[in-house]
């Protein structure tokens, strides 16, 4: 039996690359790891309120400024991506 790595193509990337951050998929921690890898999730934004259900997950904030939403919900998904 030989090894396998999931690996991913974008548009960056056009040639397949490994994928090296996230859960494995089909491990059998997997699920537990899914749950410590998200469960700050929700406590990482600033301004922004974060709902999960699962594996889906929403984050909003609301403003009567455009720029302002702008600006918060960008600050708080750099948040997130770090």
């Amino acid at each position: 039996m030989s090894s396998s790595l999931p690996l991913i193509k974008t548009h960056e990337h056009p040639a397949p690359a490994p994928v090296t951050i996230g859960v494995p998929q089909g491990s059998i921690l997997g699920p537990l790891a899914f749950i410590v890898f998200i469960n700050d999730l929700p406590k990482t934004g600033k301004y922004s309120d974060v709902h999960m259900y699962a594996d889906d997950t929403v984050v909003f904030f609301s403003s009567d400024n455009p720029d302002t939403t702008k600006d918060r919900l960008n600050s708080d998904l750099d948040a997130i991506n770090t």
